[in-house]
């Protein structure tokens, strides 16, 4: 009964995880002393082991008691009411203690002591129990709790961190593919994208039957231009011819492109070939009013604009278009250049 009692003194407590040395040492001490008691009961004398068993139980209890209070002080929780307990049937103990060996008047309760006390305790113990029980439900429900708010966290910085890379993954592939429609050294569309484009507009120029126009520009002389003042200035005019275009183009539905080498396009949907022309002749006046100047390199640009509009009859026939823009474009350049030409 009495190592039962220490054993379950040195659990309920949590001597192993929370006591001191000197803890231990004394609940090692209860341990070897009523083991030893077990034992040597078996050949003493009935009153030699009363005797024996009463001095080491209440050396028991107070050391119960000393550890509960030690657990309390460190805030074990069930430490409060087991030491309540213990020190009740410390109490009893006594009161029976001193009732045998007539120092006090015999009772009733004192005769009684060891049964009353041993009820005060259970009934303590029970209480205790249940609040430990309870405590570790706490404790497993609290980690559950944190174990969740881990995982939450952890799956939010996961999302975080997966719509961060697909944010840069989708602005990597924007980037590509803005650069693969883009002209490297104007920033005007290319040749590929307008292609594209154009097709497009002209199926729906056909479809509803609007005019669609086309300018075909190219710098005058450029060849000369390069080969006079290096390929960095040919580069500069290049930029500066896209400049002066796109500025003469404010629609958001026309479109430019360099259409190779010094040659540009312009994409005017929904646009008849008197606005055309006008656009054309503005783009024109801007080149010859322009100087591109580098270092001690300083030159006038002008431009040959083919110009043609059409209201497509054929759905299939978008190159004729481009062709006749084409052809327009060379007859201005046989006419002296720095000319717009139209279909008479």
């Amino acid at each position: 009964m009495q190592l039962t009692a220490v054993i379950f003194v040195l659990k309920f407590v949590d001597i192993e995880n929370t006591g001191t040395k000197l803890d231990k040492a004394i609940g090692v001490t209860l341990f070897i002393l009523v083991t030893l008691l077990t034992i040597v009961s078996l050949s003493l004398p009935y009153a030699t082991v009363l005797t024996l068993g009463h001095i080491i139980g209440l050396s028991a209890v107070t050391a119960g008691i000393y550890i509960g209070i030690k657990g309390w002080m460190r805030g074990v929780k069930a430490a409060r009411i087991f030491t309540i307990a213990w020190l009740a049937n410390l109490i009893f103990i006594a009161w029976y203690l001193f009732d045998i060996t007539g120092m006090v008047n015999a009772t009733v309760i004192g005769g009684q002591g060891i049964a009353i006390g041993s009820i005060v305790e259970l009934a303590l113990l029970s209480i205790a129990f249940a609040d430990k029980i309870n405590q570790e439900k706490e404790l497993r429900i609290s980690t559950q709790q944190e174990l969740l708010e881990v995982q939450l966290d952890t799956n939010i910085k996961l999302d975080n961190k997966v719509r961060e890379r697909t944010q840069e993954l989708e602005a990597v592939n924007e980037q590509l593919a803005r650069l693969s429609i883009t002209d490297p050294l104007t920033s005007l569309y290319n040749r590929r994208h307008f292609d594209k484009v154009y097709i497009d507009n002209y199926y729906e120029a056909f479809r509803y039957k609007k005019s669609i126009a086309i300018l075909m520009i190219d710098i005058d002389h450029f060849k000369r231009l390069n080969d006079l003042n290096g390929h960095a200035f040919g580069d500069l005019c290049l930029i500066k011819a896209a400049q002066l275009i796109r500025g003469n183009i404010h629609r958001p539905t026309d479109l430019v492109a360099r259409y190779g080498g010094e040659e540009f396009i312009v994409m005017l949907p929904d646009t008849v070939i008197t606005d055309a022309l006008n656009i054309a002749e503005s783009i024109r006046k801007a080149f010859v009013s322009t100087i591109v100047s580098e270092g001690r390199h300083s030159e006038a640009m002008t431009v040959s604009i083919g110009v043609h509009a059409e209201i497509p009859i054929d759905r299939e026939n978008w190159e004729k278009l481009l062709k006749d823009a084409d052809d327009l474009l060379y007859q201005a350049k046989n006419n002296g250049r720095n000319q717009v030409a139209i279909a008479s």
